[in-house]
């Protein structure tokens, strides 16, 4: 399936080496310092969710409370890609 054909975007804001050494299947990667040049790259007519480090970073908040401003719909995911990674490998194990 390809992101256009998702019924929301995956936006990961973290540094683009940390989204090169993995990120969520079908995710983009703006990072939070070039969030304000890039918002063409995101769909306004899609809610977006946006992840980051995990629950406690702050790019991801930071991310929800300035696309909002613009009129997107955003969301943070709970959890951040460590997390999802970890949920990976534990179900691969079994």
């Amino acid at each position: 399936m390809q992101l256009n054909d998702e019924p929301f975007t995956s936006l990961d804001v973290r540094p683009q080496d940390e989204f090169s050494a993995g990120h969520l299947p079908s995710a983009i990667n703006i990072p939070i310092d070039e969030l304000p040049k890039s918002l063409g790259k995101l769909n306004n007519q899609k809610p977006v969710i946006i992840y980051c480090r995990g629950p406690y970073c702050m790019w991801s908040h930071e991310t929800v409370e300035a696309l909002r401003a613009k009129g997107y719909e955003a969301k943070r995911l709970n959890e951040g890609y460590p997390e999802w990674q970890a949920q990976v490998y534990n179900s691969n194990m079994t």
